[in-house]
């Protein structure tokens, strides 16, 4: 008959915890998807690309933070789902079949399998291949002076230049302005100019514009005037290209196995944290359904103790990543010292959660 009744708790457990997973989850996902939407239109109006491209860039953007939108959902899941059993009284129900900590978390095990499944696939395999598209997009983007656009009859403001044209043709490969006017807010000079292309120098790294038949004020705002000469090709540096990624991109957006097939010091702390992400999942599912006692009719203590210990045990990981990267910490203890204090907390809650059911197991014997 208990064992029944176990079943029944179990099914009934999975049922609640799947739907508020769902709803969760899906929040989660169209909260991160519309910031993502913000930053990706308005980092690419000032840029020459295509609307699949954006579109493109917003799903490798939106991909890349899966594993944390499938870690926070599971752990708010877990959390509202027992702290309503707690509101209503219902738990009331599994702490007289003898329940504890430990029997409700097993019964919750296919979630957190599959939940740790796909967590593992996205941090492993997908999420850098995401990471490896933002970067390529983003070096295609701003090395290609191609992708800058610059609107006719209007002030484009390019950093610490701006720019004005009176037409642009766009029927060849290049850009041709016409009637150009740039004033560098850098230099205080004005050039004006009767056209001009944009071109790339790969020799001094950056995005110029060669501009033709046209006057140069050079320091407008000095005491003695400006001094003013012509010209009749004039290179004007717009802005610098990226350089290639750096060591921590380069590593975020290398696959597992091939972190593992070029093993070193800094491969190695990729592989670390990655994995920690995993630990540190299964610890705070495990804390979320303990803390759920701490719910009641008025309070939702339990639900606000799992989102900080969620969001401190994430910044403590982080923290420990940028430590082992500048050798501040051995990696042996960048293994152990971030989980401890949750792991002993887990524990305590494991002894006490023991004591409690056996408790419950005597005093039905007793009676």
């Amino acid at each position: 008959m208990i064992f029944f009744s176990k079943n029944i708790i179990k099914t009934y457990l999975l049922r609640n915890a799947l739907n508020y997973l769902v709803l969760v989850f899906t929040s989660l996902f169209l909260i991160i998807v519309t910031n993502h939407l913000f930053i990706v239109f308005s980092s690419t109006s000032s840029v020459n690309v295509s609307l699949k491209e954006i579109m493109e860039l917003l799903f490798y953007r939106a991909s890349r933070d899966i594993p944390l939108i499938i870690n926070l959902s599971v752990v708010l899941s877990f959390a509202l789902s027992m702290s309503r059993l707690y509101k209503n009284q219902e738990a009331v129900v599994m702490n007289f079949s003898g329940l504890g900590n430990i029997q409700i978390y097993k019964f919750l095990s296919p979630i957190i399998i599959i939940s740790i499944f796909f967590q593992t696939l996205f941090l492993m395999e997908i999420s850098p291949r995401s990471i490896t598209f933002i970067q390529s997009f983003k070096e295609k983007v701003i090395n290609n002076s191609n992708y800058l656009k610059l609107i006719e009859k209007q002030f484009n403001n390019l950093g610490e230049v701006i720019f004005y044209a009176s037409s642009i043709d766009n029927s060849s490969n290049k850009e041709i302005y016409q009637d150009i006017f740039i004033f560098d807010e850098k230099k205080n000079d004005i050039i004006i100019a009767k056209s001009g292309i944009k071109t790339n120098n790969r020799e001094t790294n950056s995005i110029q514009l060669m501009l033709s038949d046209g006057s140069l004020y050079k320091g407008l705002y000095s005491d003695k005037g400006p001094s003013i000469s012509t010209f009749e090709r004039y290179s004007l540096p717009v802005y610098n290209i990226v350089k290639p990624f750096n060591v921590n991109v380069e590593t975020s957006a290398m696959t597992s196995l091939d972190l593992i097939n070029k093993l070193n010091y800094e491969k190695y702390i990729e592989l670390i944290s990655r994995f920690n992400q995993i630990i540190m999942f299964l610890v705070v599912t495990f804390l979320a359904v303990s803390f759920s006692k701490d719910t009641s009719r008025k309070s939702t203590f339990g639900t606000v103790k799992t989102i900080s210990i969620f969001f401190i045990y994430l910044t403590i990981l982080s923290s420990i990543d940028n430590s082992i990267y500048i050798k501040n910490i051995e990696i042996v203890n960048a293994i152990i010292l971030p989980h401890l204090p949750f792991l002993f907390l887990s524990f305590l809650i494991i002894l006490k959660d023991l004591k409690a059911r056996k408790y419950v197991i005597t005093s039905i014997k007793k009676t």
